[in-house]
Formats: C-alpha cells, sequence, structure tokens
C-alpha cells in the first residue's frame, strides 16, 4: 500500500504545533530528510522504534480507526499531565518521554509521514491500522538533560532566530508566514 501523503503545507500545523507548547522554546522545522525515514519505516509496519534512523528523535502513533495526525500530537502532548514542572522530569512510573520529544526545545528539525497498515507487526490484533511516525533532530530526551529551559518568552533565542508568537522562529520561516 501507498503511503498516505502528508499535508500539502505542513506549516500552519507546525505552527499550531509550536503554540501548544506555554513555556519558551524553538518553533520546528519541517525536513523532507526526516519526512522521508520517517515514510521509509512507516510502510514497514513495524509497532516499535526505527533502530536505522541514525539519531534522530523519534515519536509513534498507531490506530485502528483512521486517526488524524492532530490527534497523534494529542495524545503525545497529554502525557503532560505526567510531568513535573518543577523537577522537569516525568512522575515516577509514568511515561511522558512523547510529551518531551515534542517540546524539546534543541530539537528544531521535524519530519512526518502516515501510512495505511492491513496488520501492524508486533501488534498483530491492529488491523488495517494508521501509523504515524515522526522524527525529530537534533533528539530530545537525553539521560541528565531537561526538555526546556524555563524564563521569559523568547530570551534565549538562538543566533539567527526572531521571536515570532512567542517561539524562537528562523528568518525564513518567519517570512513564509507572513
Amino acid at each position: 500500500l501507498p503511503a498516505v501523503p502528508f499535508p500539502v503545507d505542513p506549516f500552519p500545523l507546525l505552527l499550531w504545533y509550536g503554540q501548544a507548547i506555554k513555556e519558551e522554546h524553538s518553533r520546528n522545522r519541517w525536513d523532507k530528510n526526516l519526512e522521508k525515514i520517517a515514510k521509509d519505516y512507516a510502510s514497514n509496519c513495524i509497532w516499535g522504534h526505527n533502530l536505522y534512523r541514525g539519531f534522530a528523535g523519534e515519536n509513534l502513533f498507531a490506530r485502528a480507526e483512521n486517526p488524524s495526525f492532530m490527534e497523534a500530537i494529542k495524545s503525545w502532548y497529554s502525557e503532560i499531565q505526567h510531568f513535573s514542572p518543577a523537577m522537569m522530569t516525568c512522575d515516577s512510573d509514568e511515561t511522558c518521554g512523547h510529551y518531551t520529544q515534542v517540546v524539546w526545545a534543541n530539537s528544531r528539525k521535524v519530519g512526518c509521514a502516515i501510512h495505511k497498515c492491513p496488520t501492524m507487526k508486533k501488534l498483530p490484533t491492529f488491523k488495517d491500522a494508521t501509523f504515524i511516525v515522526c522524527n525529530y533532530l537534533p533528539p530530545g530526551n537525553y539521560i541528565g538533560t531537561k526538555p526546556y529551559k524555563k524564563g521569559a518568552v523568547c530570551s534565549q533565542c538562538p543566533t539567527g532566530y526572531k521571536c515570532k508568537d512567542k517561539l524562537c522562529s528562523e528568518s525564513f520561516f518567519i517570512f513564509l508566514n507572513q
């Protein structure tokens, strides 16, 4: 089965994606290479992280219905309830790594793919599943590091970034969205 095409214009989606985060960090930029890695892996219909994605971070989502890409993001983001802002870690015995990858301040590139899978390897009960894979660079979730720094909005934008919609944004991204 062919991959489901990704939205022609991912920028409005990425704008929402960035604005959903309340703390200061950078807007993600769509990356065609990360999209290709995600598309190639999603087409294999294997539930489990891609061991050949290089250094990219990765979030996976599969559902037997026809979920939207936004449902995947909302699912990952919902793990915020298990994240302790005071400690900047996941609560004990809870999962929040998908959330922290979504909001990881240094992950500035993202590429995703959606694929319809008749069956999911390693999830045999999933029939006619929609499989969504997103890859991020640089990756997040390094042991001993925090997803973002607390501070005033846009107070720590990297060189070459400007504040737009309360997010650090590369200049070309601002130009494309005006």
